[in-house]
C-alpha cells in the first residue's frame, strides 16, 4: 500500500475526518528505544513505516518510545507482552499489536514471515481507536469450535471489528454484537 500511495489515502479518507477539530494527536508507542528496534530487520519496517506516517502526518501522528523494562506497570496497563508490541492511543482508547500482526505469515509460522502487512494492520489500527463507535464480532467457544486460521480475526480487526470471544453456556449475547460467529 505504501505511506505515500493507498495507505495515506486510506487515512485521509477514512481515519482522520473522525479526529476533525479535536486537536489530539493518534499516538503510536514503540516499546523500546529507537537504537534497539533498528537493529533487527523485523521491527525496523515497523519503525521505518511509523516514522514515515509521523513525518508525512505530523499533525495528526505522535511517535513515542516507551521501554518496558523502566516502565512496567504502565507497559501492563496497556496490554504489553513483549518489547516488540506496537500500542496505538487516542481519546483514552488505546490497542496494542504484536509483532508478528505486521506481517503475514503461512500455517502460523511466525518465525518466517512471507510478507510485511504493516501499513494495513497500522492504518486499521487506526481507525479502531479514533471512531468510537466499531462494530463488534464476538466468536463463540467452548462449544466444540475450532478457529484454525487467525486470519479471520485479523480480516475483521482491518475492517474495524473490535472481535471478542464468548461461551453461549456462560452468558447471554451481549447488546453491543453485531456479528455472531460459530466457526466450524
Amino acid at each position: 500500500c505504501g505511506v505515500g500511495g493507498g495507505c495515506g489515502k486510506y487515512l485521509e479518507d477514512k481515519v482522520f475526518p473522525y479526529m476533525s477539530g479535536s486537536g489530539e494527536k493518534i499516538k503510536i508507542i514503540l516499546c523500546d528505544e529507537e537504537r534497539v528496534l533498528d537493529d533487527e530487520l523485523a521491527t525496523k519496517y515497523v519503525l521505518n513505516t511509523v516514522k514515515e506516517l509521523e513525518e508525512k502526518y505530523p499533525e495528526k501522528i505522535e511517535l513515542t518510545h516507551l521501554n518496558v523494562w523502566e516502565n512496567p506497570k504502565l507497559a501492563h496497563s496497556y496490554g504489553v507482552t513483549s518489547d516488540t508490541d506496537v500500542i496505538f492511543t487516542y481519546g483514552g482508547r488505546h490497542i496494542t499489536l504484536t509483532l508478528s500482526q505486521f506481517y503475514v505469515t503461512t500455517g502460523g509460522d511466525t518465525e518466517n514471515p512471507t510478507a510485511y502487512n504493516g501499513e494495513r494492520r497500522i492504518s486499521s489500527a487506526m481507525l479502531r481507536i479514533v471512531r468510537e463507535d466499531n462494530p463488534v464480532c464476538y466468536f463463540t467457544v467452548n462449544h466444540g469450535e475450532t478457529l484454525g486460521d487467525a486470519e479471520l480475526i485479523s480480516l475483521l480487526a482491518d475492517a474495524g471489528y473490535n472481535c471478542d470471544f464468548i461461551d453461549l453456556t456462560e452468558s447471554d449475547i451481549p447488546s453491543d454484537c453485531d456479528l455472531l460467529l460459530t466457526v466450524n
